[in-house]
């Protein structure tokens, strides 16, 4: 109880998606302040949007997080996937540049954003599959 009571309250960015396509699986309360609630999150089906749920009902459910976090960032994301398959985590800086990512943080157009992200693989409980826990903390509002 403990473990869920810190996840709810932390201040940083928390999101799980799936190794294998970047759906968004998962996500605690300060990503999906952050992002919009997507995935198993975003099932409002009364055809209604919400500000939260905007970005998520514009692009879908099955957004790549993962592509749109190492936007014009090949060697950045490919790095990123060697380093979690050998058991590491991966840390790294990146620029929020994709415009769907920054249309789902409803960043003012020339804002700069930066985040500190790290990224470790695991093991969704529900389906078992590999999936990826991307922590992020934005580096300008420290």
């Amino acid at each position: 109880m403990r473990d869920l009571l810190t996840i709810n309250h932390t201040p940083s960015c928390l999101t799980v998606v799936s190794a294998s396509d970047g759906a968004f699986l998962w996500q605690n309360p300060a990503s999906t302040a952050y992002f919009g609630a997507h995935g198993n999150l975003n099932t409002n089906t009364s055809g209604l949007t919400t500000t939260q749920g905007s970005a998520a009902s514009t692009f879908g459910s099955k957004l790549d997080f993962i592509e749109l976090l190492f936007y014009n960032d090949e060697a950045g994301r490919v790095s990123m996937l060697a380093s979690v398959q050998r058991g590491s985590v991966h840390r790294s800086q990146v620029a929020i540049l994709h415009p769907q990512l920054r249309l789902m943080m409803r960043l003012e157009e020339g804002a700069e954003v930066h985040h500190d992200v790290q990224i470790t693989l695991s093991k969704d409980p529900v389906t078992m599959e590999e999936a990826l826990v991307v922590a992020q903390v934005d580096l300008l509002s420290r």
